[in-house]
């Protein structure tokens, strides 16, 4: 009899789970509704109500056993109030249809079953409803054996338990029974809330195979191993085409529809999956569709084999890529055409992620960026930072405060920056760029174009200079016609005045007046002297001009000029034997030399080296042109004074021939002596130039036409160069800044058997040199952008190649006066501009000296 009330009551609980499932399964289930609510109620209702029709009676106590609480606690748990009210109504219904003397007690008990489950629904809410956690049997079964207490009591009252000692037994299996219950009755709700849970992700899985089929062009197969053949799907069908319905069909009707270049490996795909062991693998081919074009499908399939290896079932997804290759083709087009775009385009392209502290991240640079700052892209990937790097730091925030103005406004901004190459170079470029914020603050997206503009600039540059030099030879033009008209009838004034006064002073009957006579004459003879000054910056002066030799006017001058200057300034002289002879005022030129000499000496503040010297120069065209110089081409006479003193600013430098300008402090020259040497030279057919460093020195050219009865030098320094000794074909590293003057070396030495490797700079030339040390001889000028001058390059390199020749360039007439001693005694030192033979001369010699010294050894 108690095995078949347990058979009942465990079937009373086993008959929660499917009723349930039925519950959590059917449409509109949903939490909180009353439906749900009731629906839940009536399963644990039902499972109750079984659960009190098949309770066992005990024979000798008379007890009974009824595990109806678990249902009562977990129903209203799940449902709430009223599931444990309609839970409640079926058991109670049970309980008084049962009838008995204990009827009120189970009903008290029933109703604190419910009362329990909807307290644990309040402090251990469920966090994946339906699904019960554990916590609740922590407080369920405890909670069911306090229920307990008032049961016992009220049957103790009513007489109903006579002897407690022989009724603890039937107590005690009644109550493990019920706990037994709550645990199963728990574990089966569970379970199939789980269940739900697993039907519903199917289902989301299920529909969502079905949307990716109906929204895509996708289409499914599987293999019918008893009938050995295909079965295709209506996906399948409707991605070829095919007419037929879905069902077992023969593999070579979509065989037939492959490309025949991929039909071969397709037959060997079907063969490999029906006999090889392959658990999985994938096919790509073009299979055109019944009556239409090719595709580009992919295959792809899962094989389930028995343990013999045979197939069991093959499952698999064709798809149409068609369009995917397209995009992929019509990409590879893109970024090809914009690789052609990038190379032709005239600039860098550039995509960044900017900060206020500049660029973040480089996202995309095209290849020009090697030629605009000597770097590739990789390196600005690498380190972005180099973009700052290369621009002077106020350009730098100039240049970020305009892209967040264009990230705020939506408008392109467009901006000149200058850029430092790695070479030590200045460029300049025009920045077109357009900026929007991103997703984090504070950072910018920049699309940017760099388009290089340095040849722009300095043809800007150019224009303006031609411009000044034009404005200035307009000025003096006019100033000199001015003052030669002035100076003509001044000095007419001057001989009327100067002749009164003498007349005057030889008049008897004045001897009291003639100390006020002298010092008027000698204020006349002033004037006199400041009208020539004039009449010599008009190119208007007499002048008496006689053949001579620059070297003997020099060297006339070291016997006059020591009562000029004083002890402390050292005077060195270098004269170039064989100087052509030129045609001058010898009294012009004298003075001319002096004012030179006095300005040199009042610049070294009496302390320093003085430098005269002299030269044979053939000045061409393009060297004139790019001086705006109102000279004729052809062969000059050079005479230099170099002096060790402060220098002359950039902004004195355009007034220091200007009449009447002058640094000095008032009544401390009159601003004529420069004025005069100009006009002087110029009207003996020459012109004048000044080089000058701040700090470092000043260099006062003179330069005279060579005298026509003198055309050919005697005693030259350098001779040309006959035959061929050996050093034609020699490897030579020319470092010259000047672009104009380096292609013409480059060309003259190439003209003439050398092979060339030019450099635009003193550090161009290093990298050069230590990637490739085959040279036979260095020329280089002194003076050049980036850290390392001519004299320092030569150190550098000898390092390397201790016995390397090298031939100096300079515009100076002493680079040992004006930029310090670095050069050895060996060195040979040309003077610009460079004639032919002369340089071809130096680099014979300097080659030859070396390999001298090789032969005759140590």
């Amino acid at each position: 009899m108690i095995f078949q009330s347990v058979l009942y009551s465990l079937l009373a609980v086993l008959l929660v789970a499917p009723l349930l499932l039925v519950v959590y399964t059917r449409p509109g289930f949903e939490y909180g509704t009353v439906r749900t609510e009731l629906s839940i109620g009536t399963v644990f209702g039902l499972s109750a109500l079984a659960l009190v029709v098949g309770g066992f009676v005990l024979p000798d106590s008379g007890g009974a056993i009824y595990a109806v609480a678990g249902a009562l606690i977990l129903g209203s748990y799940i449902g709430g109030v009223s599931a444990g009210l309609l839970a409640l109504l079926f058991a109670a219904a049970g309980r008084m249809l049962l009838g008995g003397e204990l009827s009120v007690v189970g009903v008290v008990a029933e109703t604190l079953y419910v009362l329990l489950g909807l307290f644990i629904r309040q402090f251990v809410p469920a966090p994946r409803w339906p699904e019960t956690p554990r916590a609740f049997l922590g407080l369920a079964i405890p909670g069911f054996l306090a229920c307990q207490a008032p049961g016992l009591l009220m049957a103790g009252m009513m007489g109903k338990i006579p002897d407690v000692g022989a009724a603890l037994p039937a107590i005690a299996i009644s109550f493990g029974a019920s706990v037994i219950v709550i645990v199963l009755i728990w574990y089966v709700a569970n379970r199939a809330a789980q269940l739900e849970g697993l039907l519903t992700q199917n289902k989301i899985y299920s529909s969502t195979v079905q949307l990716v089929y109906a929204n895509g062009k996708h289409g499914s197969f599987s293999y019918d191993p008893i009938a050995q053949q295909f079965v295709f799907d209506q996906s399948l069908l409707d991605l070829y085409g095919f007419p037929f319905a879905p069902g077992p069909h023969d593999i070579d009707v979509w065989v037939d529809l492959v490309h025949p270049d991929d039909r071969e490996k397709a037959c060997r795909a079907i063969v490999d999956a029906l006999s090889a062991n392959m658990e999985r693998t994938q096919l790509e081919a073009r299979v055109r569709k019944v009556g239409g074009d090719y595709m580009n499908i992919r295959i792809v399939w899962s094989i389930e084999r028995t343990r013999a290896g045979a197939v069991r079932n093959i499952i698999g997804m064709h798809s149409d890529l068609t369009e995917f290759y397209n995009l992929v083709k019509e990409r590879e087009e893109a970024i090809e055409n914009f690789k052609r775009f990038d190379e032709r385009v005239p600039g860098v392209l550039m995509q960044a992620i900017t900060t206020e502290d500049g660029p973040k991240e480089i996202l995309n640079i095209s290849a020009q960026s090697k030629e605009l700052w000597g770097y590739t892209p990789e390196e600005f990937y690498a380190r972005p930072e180099v973009l700052v790097e290369l621009q002077p730091k106020d350009k730098v925030k100039e240049t970020i405060a305009l892209l967040a103005h264009a990230a705020k406004t939506g408008l392109p901004v467009r901006a000149r920056v200058p850029i430092h190459h790695l070479d030590g170079t200045m460029r300049w470029a025009d920045i077109f760029a357009q900026a929007t914020p991103t997703d984090v603050a504070g950072e910018l997206r920049v699309y940017a174009v760099f388009i290089d503009v340095t040849q722009e600039v300095e043809a800007l540059r150019e224009v303006e200079r031609q411009r000044d030099v034009a404005f200035q030879v307009q000025k003096n033009d006019s100033i000199g016609q001015l003052t030669g008209g002035v100076a003509h009838d001044f000095n007419n004034l001057l001989a009327v005045i100067l002749g009164n006064l003498e007349l005057l002073r030889e008049d008897p009957d004045t001897p009291d007046r003639q100390t006020l006579i002298d010092e008027a004459i000698n204020a006349s003879g002033r004037g006199a002297d400041l009208t020539r000054a004039m009449l010599a910056f008009a190119r208007k002066a007499r002048l008496e001009p006689e053949v001579l030799d620059l070297n003997q006017v020099a060297r006339q001058s070291k016997n006059w000029m020591r009562r000029a200057l004083p002890e402390t300034i050292e005077v060195e002289t270098s004269l170039l034997a064989g100087l052509w002879r030129i045609e001058a005022d010898p009294a012009s030129l004298e003075s001319a030399l002096l004012n030179l000499i006095l300005n040199a000496r009042d610049a070294m503040n009496g302390r320093g080296k003085l430098t005269i010297e002299t030269a044979n120069i053939r000045l061409d065209s393009a060297y004139i042109d790019t001086r705006g110089e109102e000279i004729a081409p052809g062969r000059y006479a050079m005479l230099a004074v170099s002096d060790t003193g402060c220098g002359i600013t950039e902004d004195v430098m355009d007034h220091v021939f200007e009449p009447f300008f002058s640094t000095k402090e008032l009544g401390e020259g009159s601003g004529m002596g420069l004025s005069m040497v100009q006009g002087f030279v110029r009207q003996s057919g020459g012109t004048v130039l000044v080089y000058s460093e701040p700090g470092v020195g000043t260099t006062f050219k003179l330069y005279f036409p060579a005298a026509s009865s003198d055309e050919e030098p005697v005693n030259l320094r350098h001779v040309p160069v006959d035959g061929d000794d050996g050093i034609f074909g020699a490897r030579i590293l020319l470092a010259e800044d000047d672009m104009a003057v380096r292609k013409v070396l480059v060309q003259m030495l190439e003209m003439s058997g050398f092979a060339v490797v030019p450099a635009k700079s003193g550090d161009e030339a290093l990298r050069i040199f230590r990637q490739d040390q085959r040279f036979d001889i260095l020329v280089t000028d002194i003076v050049m952008p980036g850290t390392l001058q001519g004299t320092h390059l030569a150190k550098e390199l000898r390092h390397i190649a201790p016995d390397l020749p090298v031939v100096f360039m300079s515009g100076y007439a002493s680079e040992a006066t004006v930029h310090g001693n670095g050069l050895h005694p060996s060195d040979i030192r040309l003077m610009k501009p460079v004639r032919k033979a002369a340089l071809l001369s130096a680099i014979q010699g300097a080659i030859a000296k070396r390999e001298a010294a090789r032969i005759d050894g140590p």
